[in-house]
């Protein structure tokens, strides 16, 4: 996987990148994919801490969602969002994502979910975008 500081990225935001960098200082591995047009913005990263896949994205109406992260599946697709509005972005927010599903989620779904080991294994099965993985600057 390729890798690019954070200065090289356009961000949508100042506050994501912001996090971004607040996620490298606190041991977190955070990639995302490359955006293929000039114009586009990033708006969301995958990071990683002991092995755990989390997924952050800017709220189209403020703030930022949190969604838990597994291989895709039928009962339950690919993670679930644990906030229904935007919040604030924090190291809790971002930890609370690697649990396997929220105390909601039905029993069916909760057996089908299967979690990446990592952020290779989620790389090795991204099969439509291209994963970059994002460094400090300097």
């Amino acid at each position: 996987m390729n890798k690019k500081k954070i200065e090289e990225i356009k961000w949508k935001s100042e506050e994501m990148k912001t996090f971004v960098k607040e996620l490298l200082d606190n041991g977190f591995r955070v990639f995302t994919s490359e955006n293929r047009q000039a114009w586009e913005k990033t708006s969301y990263v995958h990071f990683e801490k002991n092995g755990n896949i989390g997924y952050c994205q800017l709220n189209v109406f403020g703030g930022f969602d949190f969604s838990t992260c597994h291989k895709p599946c039928r009962e339950c697709g690919t993670g679930y969002r644990l906030n229904s509005e935007g919040v604030n972005p924090t190291i809790e927010w971002a930890e609370s994502t690697f649990i396997d599903a929220p105390h909601w989620a039905r029993s069916n779904a909760r057996k089908a979910i299967r979690k990446y080991n990592g952020v290779d294994d989620y790389v090795e099965n991204e099969r439509v975008l291209t994963q970059i993985e994002l460094i400090g600057g300097d």
